[in-house]
């Protein structure tokens, strides 16, 4: 449970129906060490292994954020940071449907400090 203190910081990336990251926000740059010009282009598993490696639980993280390619899915967890950024971490994923029909997947992860 998180605590009632805590402030809620909205950290965001959104991938494409192909499942390649095409936008993320600062703050996600910021928190996982993802500069934003080597993030966009990148294949979801590729980040999501890469946000792994800030969790205290690595494999628990990969696996509980493991998404079918032919989506459209809504999913969520909650997870740990490990130090030096250490904190909790919600995270949430939903379909967008874009142009044409195709989806977006839009994933946020709400930090609690």
């Amino acid at each position: 449970m998180m605590e009632a203190s805590a402030v809620p910081r909205l950290i965001a990336v959104e991938v494409d129906e192909e499942h390649v990251v095409v936008s993320a926000n600062a703050a996600f740059t910021r928190l996982f060490g993802l500069p934003q010009d080597k993030l966009l282009g990148l294949a979801r598993e590729a980040v999501v292994y890469r946000v792994a490696e800030h969790m205290t639980d690595p494999e628990d993280f990969v696996r509980k954020t493991r998404v079918a390619r032919g989506g459209p899915f809504m999913a969520h967890g909650a997870f740990t940071l490990a130090a030096p950024g250490s904190g909790k971490i919600r995270w949430l994923a939903k379909p967008l449907t874009g142009v044409a029909g195709r989806y977006r997947i839009r994933e946020w992860f709400i930090r609690f400090e």
